[in-house]
């Protein structure tokens, strides 16, 4: 058996707007063993991925950890990778800010401990062609890619070279790492993880590079703390250097042979690619790997991969591709003001304090951009509110901060055109209190209202889709069977779980849905449809017998074809007091028992220069010769903001608050009041006619680590009149969307 040495990286990164109370809680638990275990084995040697936030709370609250993370770097014994300072999908970015990423995370390890990084490790072991001239451009050598990138399917041996890529004149080397190891190198016993290293060091393997994640360990250890995994790997790296040694990736490169050039297509890891794909594909691809999995060939898979670009989570998520969409529009901005700095080179103090405010800036955006909040990824991702309420607070801290310096958003303002990428013109309204996107294809509604002055936005809410996960719960459905057993076929016997070698026979790298508990029966209840992607200010044509439960659950009767459909934009302008306005239009039908009725929808968003919301004006016309019954309603989805949206109450007019997590309704309600976890009025809502008043929170179920977790949205509030409209008579309903300033006072 020849020698094998052990290229181990572990990452150490926390989500944006992790608590303070959190990070020291993953110091105690896992960072502080970690290294402690290092200073005290000085003969193992490995490799660190820090993000920017996790590096700068160590460096301030635990100084003498950071001196001696210093010591090590010094000594050769840990290298420090380079993953961007928010740990983004850096080929997600706007060029300037992922070459910002890398170079502002690359100067604060020099500076705090001494560490001048040359290698990179990209987010979640996601691919993308444009990396190189990206970490090219950032001074980065090398990278490490998943050997599935190179060559799909499984290593029989291990890394005996690297390869040379590059992209608009970047060079850039590629490092393979076994991404199929890191379920064994993660879990207790490390037994067959040795075993998988032995076997590969008999097959002639030189080298293995294991990549795994800090945080994810403890919720893989069975309840047992991470002390006993650093114990139990630290004893086998250091019991077994008759054959085994550690190395850092630098230390081993020279070594290594150059296997040719090589330029992987977009590829993403199959463990992530399943969270990000549909229920329908998700469930194909588990097919594939169970039918394969007994076979030592097929195993390795097709001799070239197909191509998985992480945008696929884009397609599948309107809300992280807003977001994506929305820090671009952010770091632009960003942009523009860096250049009006730079013009300031007469005025050298002001150039230093616009530059500083750029500075700070580009960090908050940097966070924002972290490849979390683009996916379902194993903390919760993109359906984790508090997570999304980050990013959405640092949009508006950053506009909010060009706006001040540059003295240029004064009064409304609006801008027509496709923001969000899909083929169609947005109006995009801002003032000096709220950012407004006005979307004419999502049902003539608002997609965005963002508060400068709480830095929150209102709308931020997730629609309720079907999840792969949702199909672990179905044991719990107490929904009787459509058929019997008699009418079912026996299926045909199913490939054996393969045993050939430690990683196939680790069922969880096959299994794409957790097990669930019997804790987790209740949430079965919870996982409801939405019809169509949610938004404020959508229209519905109901029934007179409306109940709140079938209204919930997105299974109600609806009249019309206006929910959803797309509105006609008529006109936007601002007239001569600054005031800006937007008029959207529809003709659809309505259904009227057996009849349709020929319906036109006239909406007009108002946006005065000194309101902190907006005004809308409905009128609804009876295109028809013949009369039509309806209730027309108006759907919002509010939440305050927040880490905890869960807390928030509703407020009416003479009675107590009404808790948001619970469905109810209401007679003649003019105005309605939305409170935050502190009890402070977030969200005002006011309607020119008493309406009917259904009210119901908005709850997905998404993953929490390796099991489930019902994550509350925010509130959805529906408003409803009923109209008896005789040939070509019309009715107005106007209301009115107030945000409160950071005081409670709205304006």
């Amino acid at each position: 058996m020849t020698s094998l040495a052990l290229i181990l990286v572990l990452s150490l990164h926390q989500p944006p707007g992790t608590p303070d109370v959190d990070l020291q809680e993953a110091w105690r638990a896992c960072y502080n063993p970690l290294l402690r275990a290092l200073q005290t084995c000085e003969d193992v040697r490995l490799s660190l991925a820090i993000s920017g936030p996790v590096l700068e709370w160590i460096a301030e609250h635990r100084p003498k950890a950071a001196a001696g993370l210093r010591d090590m770097v010094k000594d050769g014994r840990v290298e420090l990778l380079n993953p961007g300072w928010g740990r983004p999908f850096l080929a997600g970015l706007p060029h300037r800010d992922a070459v910002g990423q890398l170079k502002l995370l690359g100067e604060t390890l020099r500076r705090k401990v001494g560490a001048a990084p040359e290698g990179a490790l990209p987010a979640d072991g996601v691919w993308d062609p444009t990396l190189p001239s990206v970490l090219g451009a950032a001074g980065m050598r090398y990278t490490l890619i998943d050997e599935r990138v190179a060559q799909p399917g499984e290593s029989p041996a291990g890394l005996d070279g690297f390869y040379l890529t590059d992209d608009d004149g970047h060079p850039l080397w590629l490092l393979p790492y076994v991404g199929l190891l890191e379920r064994l190198l993660t879990r207790l016993p490390h037994t067959p993880f040795a075993r998988n290293l032995a076997r590969r060091a008999k097959a002639g393997a030189s080298a293995v590079v294991v990549v795994g994640q800090v945080e994810d360990i403890p919720s893989r250890l069975g309840g047992r703390p991470f002390t006993d995994w650093i114990k139990s790997l630290f004893a086998l790296l250091t019991r077994q250097t008759h054959w085994l040694r550690t190395d850092t990736p630098s230390g081993r490169l020279p070594r290594l042979k150059r296997l040719g050039r090589l330029y992987p297509s977009a590829w993403v890891p199959p463990e992530v690619a399943r969270w990000m794909l549909s229920p329908q594909d998700a469930a194909r691809l588990l097919t594939y790997q169970r039918g394969v999995a007994q076979s030592a060939v097929l195993r390795r898979g097709p001799p070239f991969p197909r191509s998985l670009s992480w945008q696929t989570t884009l397609a599948r998520y309107a809300e992280a591709n807003w977001l994506d969409k929305r820090l671009r529009l952010a770091s632009t901005e960003l942009l523009r003001m860096r250049l009006e700095a730079e013009k300031d080179d007469d005025d050298f103090d002001r150039m230093r304090r616009r530059m500083a405010v750029v500075q700070e800036a580009e960090r908050r955006l940097y966070v924002a951009q972290a490849s979390e909040l683009l996916w379902h990824s194993p903390r919760g991702g993109v359906y984790d509110g508090g997570l999304r309420h980050q990013a959405w607070s640092a949009i508006a801290a950053i506009e909010r901060a060009v706006a001040t310096e540059l003295e240029d958003i004064s009064g409304v303002h609006f801008r027509i055109g496709d923001h969000d990428c899909d083929g169609w013109d947005e109006v995009w309204v801002r003032t000096d209190h709220v950012s407004v996107m006005v979307d004419p294809e999502a049902g003539g509604a608002l997609t965005e209202m963002l508060s400068y002055d709480r830095q929150v936005n209102v709308l931020d809410t997730m629609t309720r889709r079907e999840e792969l996960l949702h199909h672990g719960l179905e044991r719990f459905s107490t929904a009787p069977a459509l058929v019997g057993p008699d009418d079912e076929a026996t299926p045909p016997p199913g490939p054996s779980m393969p045993t050939t070698t430690e990683e196939a026979s680790d069922d969880d790298e096959l299994a794409a849905v957790p097990e669930p508990q019997d804790r987790d029966a209740p949430l079965y209840g919870q996982i409801l449809l939405d019809r169509v992607p949610r938004a404020t200010f959508q229209d519905h044509f109901l029934g007179p017998d409306v109940r709140i439960e079938a209204l919930a659950a997105g299974q109600h009767d609806e009249r019309g074809d206006f929910f959803g459909a797309d509105y006609k934009l008529e006109r936007a302008e601002t007239d001569g007091e600054g005031t800006c306005r937007v008029l959207l239009t529809r003709e659809g039908h309505v259904r009227d028992g057996d009849e349709q009725r020929l319906i036109r929808v006239l909406k007009r968003f108002v946006f005065p220069p000194e309101l902190p919301g907006v005004q809308v004006e409905y009128e609804v016309v009876n295109r028809y010769d013949e009369p039509v019954s309806t209730v027309f309603a108006v759907e919002l989805t509010l939440t305050p903001g927040g880490p905890d949206p869960a807390a928030c109450t509703l407020q009416l007019p003479g009675a107590p608050p009404r808790p948001a997590i619970q469905a109810g309704e209401a007679d003649d309600v003019t105005e309605l009041t939305l409170l935050d976890a502190a009890g402070t009025p977030a969200v005002r809502l006011t309607a020119d006619r008493a309406a009917h008043l259904w009210h119901y929170p908005v709850t997905c179920v998404s993953r929490q680590g390796v099991g489930y977790q019902a994550r509350h949205q925010g509130v959805c509030v529906v408003l409803g009149w009923a109209m008896d409209l005789w040939g070509q008579e019309r009715e107005k309903v106007g209301l009115s969307l107030t945000l409160a300033a950071p005081d409670g006072d709205s304006g």
